[in-house]
């Protein structure tokens, strides 16, 4: 029923909840912003791995820990992307940006969701399952690696303040 999927996806809400409002600060002034962003998207890639090994028999215990986590570090992810991307953009260009990388998360997950669709959207949905969680596996994969570029200063520049850990953040 629809209420008891919903009721399923609690680990999901519960995880993208946790993850910005409880963690996040705290975290990113211990370690910093890049450091998060790829650890974000390692984490998701953790989830998405629970959850491909799943099938229908599958105990839900170890559904509900793939979703939390999934939920959980995503939300990391893309807060650390949100900070590094407003700290090192002019204060003039702050409304730009953000909307740039707001349209740019939006479509992704539209896209996101229109290919797991697309890999669902089969009579056999169990050996579907597995195709629609390695999309989303090899793009965590992608994360990761472009992400880990953050973690390297461009020549001639000079760490963004913000991205210092012992900075507190306001």
């Amino acid at each position: 029923s629809p209420a008891a999927a919903g009721i399923a996806l609690l680990p999901l809400t519960v995880g993208t909840l946790v993850g910005p409002f409880v963690l996040y600060r705290p975290l990113a002034n211990q370690f910093g912003h890049p450091r998060l962003l790829v650890a974000g998207f390692a984490g998701a890639g953790v989830g998405i791995a629970i959850l491909s090994g799943t099938v229908p028999r599958t105990q839900y215990e170890l559904i509900a820990v793939g979703l939390a986590l999934l939920g959980l570090a995503s939300t990391v992810a893309f807060s650390a992307l949100t900070s590094l991307l407003l700290a090192n953009v002019a204060p003039k260009h702050v409304g730009l940006a953000s909307g740039m990388q707001n349209t740019t998360r939006q479509t992704g997950a539209l896209m996101a969701v229109s290919i797991l669709g697309a890999a669902l959207n089969a009579h056999a949905i169990g050996t579907r399952l597995s195709l629609a969680f390695g999309v989303l596996a090899a793009a965590a994969v992608v994360a990761v690696i472009v992400s880990s570029l953050s973690l390297v200063p461009a020549r001639g520049t000079q760490i963004n303040p913000v991205e210092q850990p012992d900075r507190a953040l306001p």
